[in-house]
């Protein structure tokens, strides 16, 4: 073991600093400030940045996309150097997994683990009927009620006079949510996801002829080819067209990008939908 004095000038401190910050020291860091045992439900968290005082900020790592209560683990041995050796706990039963890990094994400066506050305070409150999946029950049924009102948000017809009787409504100036294609999110994680698809009308007219309207831009994959022009115009000879602005999102502005018109044969055609209302967002609580 060395003594100060066979350190050279600031080389103590450039330790203290590794010890501190550095990467390798991660796990062994949390170790110190842990003392978990078998039994023990840990969630995970991954770092996000600092505070303004330089903290570290840590959040919970999300089961999904689509469910943002936290993962879940259970300590199922400490080994002889006091390591805690821990399986996941499904979100949708909660069973174990079948993989076994040790926490050094997830963990670093980036990825930590502390404990499930719900369980701490069952154990505190002595209640035996605490269950690790409450939280991803909840978000399950959150999610499930924002779907439902999104989709009476969203309007997709491949009707055309439904489709014309829409056109017809749509306010000049008004901010919706276009989308042309079949599969239209439900779910919305953050603006920026949900604004992609911003459009504002800047007006809705009668075309005198359909094919000026339906350009390769609009039309997306189909391109302007004259198969897809004859199949639109047998779903229906209405010439109603929309007019619109898009909302850039890295610009974080207004833009208009080549010929930005849909219409009522093309929004039937490739079955796109409009969102009448702004969606609702699935924020973590």
């Amino acid at each position: 073991m060395s003594t100060n004095n066979d350190l050279g000038p600031g080389e103590l401190k450039e330790i203290n600093e590794e010890v501190e910050n550095g990467f390798h020291y991660g796990v062994l860091r949390m170790l110190e400030i842990s003392n978990f045992g078998v039994g023990d439900v840990l969630v995970k968290q991954q770092y996000n940045g600092n505070d303004e005082d330089g903290r570290p900020i840590y959040e919970n790592c999300p089961i999904s996309a689509a469910n943002h209560a936290p993962q879940k683990f259970k300590v199922v041995h400490v080994d002889r150097f006091g390591v805690p050796w821990i399986k996941r706990i499904s979100a949708s039963n909660g069973k174990l997994s079948n993989h076994l890990a040790t926490i050094i094994s997830h963990s670093s400066d980036a990825i930590r683990f502390v404990p499930d506050k719900s369980y701490a305070e069952a154990i505190i409150t002595g209640d035996e009927n605490f269950d690790p999946l409450a939280e991803a029950k909840r978000e399950r049924k959150r999610v499930k009620a924002i779907k439902e009102e999104n989709k009476k948000r969203l309007f997709q017809s491949q009707n055309p006079d439904e489709v014309e009787k829409v056109f017809k409504s749509l306010k000049i100036g008004k901010v919706y949510w276009f989308y042309d294609e079949q599969n239209i999110p439900t779910v919305f994680r953050d603006k920026d996801t949900l604004n992609y698809n911003k459009i504002r009308v800047d007006k809705v007219f009668k075309a005198i002829k359909l094919d000026k309207y339906i350009t390769s831009t609009t039309w997306g994959g189909h391109g302007n080819s004259t198969s897809d022009l004859k199949e639109a115009q047998k779903l229906t000879n209405n010439m109603w067209v929309m007019s619109y602005t898009r909302w850039d999102n890295w610009a974080k502005q207004w833009t208009q990008g080549g010929d930005d018109n849909i219409a009522v044969a093309q929004f039937v055609y490739k079955k796109c939908g409009l969102y009448l209302e702004e969606p609702e967002l699935y924020e973590t609580q």
